[in-house]
């Protein structure tokens, strides 16, 4: 019993030292409120399971929610499995082989990334009209019926592929290329080597692409809507507007939550805790082999196909359908609303990442301020409906407590339905994509350059504004331009928390699309698509300066 009293009397002594010393330091203090800031929804969210059953609830148990979580299940799994087998074969053939449009390829695989899923899945429903002749032509042929689950899977997989294909790709940029040639000596043609060699070897870059798509799948509101499916989210927005239960929206998205959970418990597993270094990889690469002839075709054609399906005939349905009518009145409206919410949630989450980076770059040994870090940028996990669930609650809370008043002084009389709240939100939401490619680009500098400013005097502060931002430029541009796009497609979160008659473009491609009026949707969808052209470019080339990085000689064909 003395023992355990004094062990417990220890634990408390130590808890209080780190406490004080918190509160000592200034980093500890603003790193520590930033990660209760911005985690705060999703414990509001967790707290909603404690909440008293309501007689929506009890409905919801009843009835529908097995048809919610089966059917969210079941697409997170096609979704998932289709981006995976797309995404890694794509990648493998453009990273492994030469054959002719190769280069082209490289760049177009990733353009689906500025389309939508629920975009994509408004033209498709176009373009397959009863009234059309696409349809008389597909009613002809001898294909079974498409149910609703299967259209939303292959019209989402054909929008979130390029995550996959992004990560193998990353992956096999820094791999040797010996995989290749020791399955070529073992007698393996093109196909046996990417699935006795390159498979086992990309099997963490593959888990993590394919648990991304598989989160964005969880979230997305309007292909499913569109199409019939009810999902989790779909679940959510019915509970919540359509019968006025925050409570039980609040449970909905806490089953969400799990599911989510599941999901990056999934992806360790796949994982299997595995790491793969190819030593010399930069500095023994090879050409890869040429392909020629048949195979070169059939490489070319695998990897077209689903630029093909999941941006070439979109953005032609959208300009042909554009060019029936001029945009409405309110177009340049949303557009500006959209430049509006983009811009400021980029330039706030570059700043905070930055701070946050930094901050974790002086206390890198802390394991507790890294935990509580880690749970600060997770809301990328989460779906956006669920994220906004928990800021209305949190908002709502905030607005009959004491800080009501100061926040009345201030000039703030509500903070529900405010521009500032809907900020917030996206900030939980996109606030990992930012810190995750400043933290990258962070760990690149060395750290004498620190003791180099405090020997001239200067404070941590002048370090970080006058010597690491200028070094960080190209990432904190980089970051802002995706989190910006990121924003600009986000429609749950937007359709929520906006303030009222403040559509932008995604809200706006909603609405119409809904009405069945995608002659106006298609203007505001296209300029969706022109907005996040100009990130996904950058993206690609930086991918294209990576690729000349690890391959001097660069390609030989086109």
């Amino acid at each position: 019993m003395k023992t355990d009293r004094h062990t417990a009397g220890h634990v408390l002594l130590g808890m209080t030292r780190r406490a004080g010393w918190y509160l000592r330091d200034p980093w500890c203090l603003g790193l520590m409120a930033l990660a209760l800031m911005f985690s705060a929804p999703l414990w509001v969210v967790l707290g909603g399971v404690a909440a008293d059953s309501t007689q929506v609830w009890d409905h919801i148990w009843q009835t529908v929610l097995g048809a919610y979580v089966s059917n969210t299940a079941a697409l997170m799994v096609l979704v998932a499995v289709g981006s995976g087998i797309i995404g890694s074969v794509t990648a493998w053939l453009v990273s492994m082989y030469r054959f002719y449009g190769r280069r082209v390829m490289d760049v177009l695989l990733v353009l689906p990334l500025s389309m939508p899923a629920y975009v994509t899945c408004y033209v498709y429903v176009d373009l397959f009209d009863p009234l059309g002749s696409v349809y008389q032509a597909w009613q002809t042929l001898p294909l079974p019926s498409v149910s609703p689950l299967a259209a939303v899977a292959l019209l989402m997989t054909f929008a979130m592929y390029p995550y996959v294909y992004l990560a193998v790709r990353v992956s096999l940029l820094i791999q040797s290329p010996h995989v290749v040639e020791v399955s070529r000596t073992l007698g393996c043609g093109p196909w046996q080597s990417f699935w006795r060699a390159g498979l086992p070897v990309l099997r963490p870059a593959i888990a993590g692409g394919m648990a991304l798509v598989m989160m964005e799948a969880v979230g997305d509101l309007g292909a499913v809507t569109f199409l019939g499916l009810p999902t989790v989210t779909v679940g959510i927005f019915r509970t919540w507007l359509g019968m006025g239960s925050l409570v039980g929206a609040l449970k909905l998205s806490a089953v969400g939550l799990v599911m989510i959970l599941a999901v990056v418990i999934t992806e360790r597993v796949l994982r299997g805790g595995a790491r793969y270094t190819a030593m010399g990889a930069l500095e023994d690469r090879r050409l890869p082999p040429n392909m020629t002839g048949v195979r070169g075709l059939v490489m070319l054609g695998v990897c077209f196909l689903p630029v093909l399906g999941g941006f070439l005939i979109p953005l032609g349905v959208l300009i042909d359908l554009a060019r029936q009518a001029p945009p409405l009145p309110t177009f340049w409206q949303d557009t500006t609303h959209s430049l509006i919410l983009g811009s400021m949630t980029a330039v706030l989450a570059v700043t905070i990442a930055l701070v946050m980076a930094f901050g974790m770059r002086l206390r890198r040994h802390d394991r507790v301020l890294a935990s509580t870090l880690r749970l600060a940028i997770s809301g990328y996990a989460v779906p956006g409906a669920i994220i906004a669930a928990g800021a209305m609650v949190l908002a709502g809370g905030l607005m009959t407590s004491p800080l009501a008043h100061l926040l009345a002084a201030v000039g703030i009389p509500s903070l529900v339905g405010s521009l500032g709240l809907l900020v917030y939100a996206y900030l939980v939401r996109f606030l990992s994509v930012s810190y995750n490619i400043v933290e990258a680009a962070l760990t690149k500098v060395s750290g004498d350059l620190d003791g180099a400013v405090r020997t001239l005097g200067r404070t941590t502060m002048d370090a970080l504004w006058h010597v690491h931002t200028p070094l960080l430029r190209r990432s904190l541009i980089a970051s802002g331009l995706l989190v910006f796009v990121d924003v600009v497609k986000e429609l749950p979160t937007t359709l929520i928390l906006r303030p009222f008659n403040f559509d932008t473009l995604a809200v706006r491609v909603y609405q119409y699309a809904g009405d069945e009026r995608l002659i106006p949707a298609s203007h505001s969808a296209l300029m969706m698509v022109a907005l996040c052209l100009l990130p996904v470019s950058i993206l690609v080339t930086v991918m294209a300066e990576t690729s000349r990085l690890v391959d001097p000689r660069g390609p030989q064909n086109p």
